[in-house]
């Protein structure tokens, strides 16, 4: 967990009550300091624990420093190195990721290709299927009307309609016979 995440949430009853602790002992040992604390957060917006433990990081931070006996110009020398180093470890990232993200977006799009294609082909057959299907329907309700018209013009001039554009009605005849005879035949 980072510095600034731990800052973040909510501390626990117990971190509360013993940062609580902390603060009382350095109110009664040091009323100066304890003022001095509480006005710092105030102007951070910060409670008194976080700001304690703040200065006790940086207090420590100064420790590492004087204990290595390094001056000021060669920690600004080693802060430079450090920084051409993270430059460059963030240019490799970034180099790693874009040829990563470049590769994946190139093998993905492949594949969207590959699935199109066979979505096409599957539907190909139902298309033409539907296509037949749609034109032998549109046939079916165009042909009548379009006889309908022929025949309709052959009236309007007078004229005797050719025997293919003749309704043909399918006529069915059954004879039956009175109920009554059936049985004098037997």
């Amino acid at each position: 967990m980072t510095e600034e995440e731990t800052q973040r949430r909510k501390p626990t009853r117990k971190e509360v009550l013993e940062g609580g602790r902390l603060l009382g002992v350095i109110a009664r040992s040091d009323p100066e300091l304890y003022t001095a604390i509480t006005e710092m957060a105030e102007e951070a917006g910060e409670s008194p624990f976080n700001v304690t433990i703040t200065m006790l990081k940086k207090y420590m931070m100064i420790q590492k420093v004087q204990y290595s006996n390094i001056n000021m110009e060669q920690l600004m020398v080693a802060f430079d190195i450090f920084s051409s180093i993270a430059k460059e470890v963030i240019k490799m990232y970034t180099t790693l990721a874009t040829i990563f993200f470049s590769d994946l977006t190139s093998s993905m799009a492949k594949m969207v290709d590959e699935r199109i294609k066979e979505r096409e082909a599957a539907a190909k057959p139902i298309e033409d299927k539907l296509k037949d299907k749609l034109i032998n329907m549109v046939v079916n309700m165009v042909e009548p009307m379009i006889m309908e018209a022929v025949r309709s013009s052959y009236r309007a001039t007078g004229r005797q309609l050719p025997e293919p554009l003749k309704v043909k009605v399918p006529v069915t005849i059954t004879v039956k016979e009175p109920e009554g005879q059936e049985e004098n035949s037997l």
